[in-house]
């Protein structure tokens, strides 16, 4: 898999009860330099851990997100988080 051309669409929750399973598949997850979060509907501060990990995991520390709804936004934004973000 090519990461720069490899798009993972997030799932429509990215909250505490959702991110372990998601943290589990970290190895593959992280392969992805996109997150398309078109699908989400819920996102807690557990889902914005998930993607400052998933960030600093990529060779430049910074991910690709499209779709990002506001509720994702302002929690990236009151975390001080927009410099791991290509928003």
């Amino acid at each position: 898999m090519s990461s720069s051309f490899e798009i993972y669409t997030a799932p429509g929750s990215l909250t505490c009860r959702s991110v372990p399973a998601l943290y589990d598949k970290r190895a593959e997850l992280f392969k992805y330099a996109a997150v398309d979060l078109k699908e989400l509907a819920e996102i807690d501060s557990a889902g914005v851990a998930l993607l400052v990990k998933w960030a600093r995991a990529q060779p430049d520390g910074r991910l690709t997100i499209s779709h990002v709804p506001d509720t994702a936004l302002r929690l990236i934004k009151t975390y001080k988080l927009t410099a791991l973000f290509n928003l």
